[in-house]
């Protein structure tokens, strides 16, 4: 399991990350709210303060859910991304029941905070899941991948 601390550090740093996809998805005209994040008193809580997502959007008068995911690397798009396959989540993140929204896409951050991979829920049954090593929790987890050529490569640059 992740220490605490990093934690509490991913925590601070993820919100600044969801603020700036939101602001993209505002310029592109979505409607977009950030749902207030909210953190635990203690680690000994913690699946009770699970979130119900990271940004609300707004599609046919019902609201969808994007979760937001940073990475440690940076890409423009496809042929610069170091990989086949984009980690999406931990399968059991994505599969999760009790969200009060339906999951709309993951946006995928590049850590230059310039380009995103949009990954759209309508994808999922692409998407393979793999046993891997996490370093930050120290533990094997079941992740999902979605196929590159399924995912939309967005820069976020302000031009």
């Amino acid at each position: 399991m992740k220490s605490d601390a990093a934690f509490l550090r991913d925590f601070h740093r993820s919100h600044a990350v969801v603020s700036l996809v939101a602001s993209h998805l505002v310029g592109e005209g979505m409607d977009a709210w950030i749902r207030p994040p909210e953190l635990r008193p203690s680690p000994e809580v913690r699946q009770a303060y699970s979130d119900a997502g990271d940004i609300g959007v707004l599609i046919d008068c019902r609201w969808m859910r994007v979760e937001v995911k940073s990475r440690s690397f940076s890409w423009t798009g496809s042929s610069d991304f170091p990989y086949p396959d984009a980690i999406v989540d931990e399968a059991y993140h994505v599969d999760r029941e009790g969200a009060d929204s339906p999951l709309l896409a993951y946006a995928i951050v590049a850590s230059d905070l310039e380009h995103l991979l949009w990954i759209p829920r309508s994808t999922r049954d692409s998407w393979t899941t793999k046993r891997m090593w996490d370093v930050q929790q120290k533990r094997h987890c079941d992740f999902l991948l979605c196929p590159l050529h399924k995912a939309e490569f967005i820069s976020m640059r302000h031009t």
